[in-house]
């Protein structure tokens, strides 16, 4: 059943030698995996194979010059790529109530901004945090009146 950890051949006849692949660990996690040597119908020895974790790891992926954002004025929605092999969340650092989280996936959080309709200067932060880890990321958003959203890298 596991996909990273491969036995050939699978079965046969006999004597036999048996190559194992095993793929690398990408992901943050460890993982086992066991597999039955079977003879008539008996499972005669299980053999365990443990693969330990990679370094966590969680990049924010900007596809904008100068790590910058310019969104409409009149508002509009748009998504922000997470390279990453750990679980993370994101959350705004306080309510806006323009800006709001959409969508998430394991590939990207999506934003949502309300257009500006009072013509004046709204500030927030986002947090994206690797959960189980120190590894933290935060984006800046400022709102300028008559001005569309703004947004950069603060620190990582």
């Amino acid at each position: 059943d596991n996909e990273w950890c491969k036995a050939w051949p699978s079965e046969g006849k006999d004597d036999a030698l048996i190559s194992i692949k095993v793929f690398e660990n990408q992901t943050a996690y460890p993982r086992t995996c066991e597999m039955n040597v079977v003879a008539r119908g008996q499972v005669m020895a299980t053999i365990t194979f443990n693969q330990v974790a990679n370094q966590p790891s969680m990049e924010l992926a900007y596809a904008y010059p100068d790590d910058t954002k310019i969104v409409n004025e009149f508002g509009e929605s748009f998504k922000v790529r997470i390279d990453s092999n750990i679980e993370w969340k994101s959350e705004l650092s306080y309510n806006s109530g323009w800006l709001h989280l959409g969508e998430k996936t394991d590939e990207y959080q999506e934003f949502i901004v309300d257009a500006n309709t009072e013509d004046v200067e709204r500030v927030t932060s986002v947090k994206f945090r690797a959960i189980g880890t120190d590894i933290e990321h935060r984006l800046y958003y400022q709102r300028y009146p008559g001005y569309a959203l703004g947004w950069r890298r603060l620190y990582s």
